[in-house]
């Protein structure tokens, strides 16, 4: 997922120069919905179920990077004193 995604960074300030890995970008979220979609419409599981858990890893950076500034502020006023 790291080289899909600077991949399409890098596709957006080269000018379309590696479209391979912008498409392996786009297909990993096409295949993704697409397997929402097929178990959602076989009853499998239910799309509030699903989208909260796909949701969960963004509640989970916003923590993570909130964590991170705490420590980034707390050392930097270690390093003032």
């Amino acid at each position: 997922m790291k080289n899909s995604a600077a991949a399409a960074i890098q596709l957006s300030t080269d000018r379309g120069v590696k479209r391979l890995g912008l498409a392996q970008f786009l297909l990993r979220y096409v295949v993704i919905a697409g397997l929402v979609f097929a178990t959602y419409t076989l009853d499998l599981v239910s799309l509030p179920a699903v989208l909260a858990g796909l949701c969960s890893f963004v509640v989970a950076l916003m923590v993570e990077a909130l964590r991170e500034f705490y420590f980034a502020i707390i050392e930097r006023e270690e390093k003032i004193s």
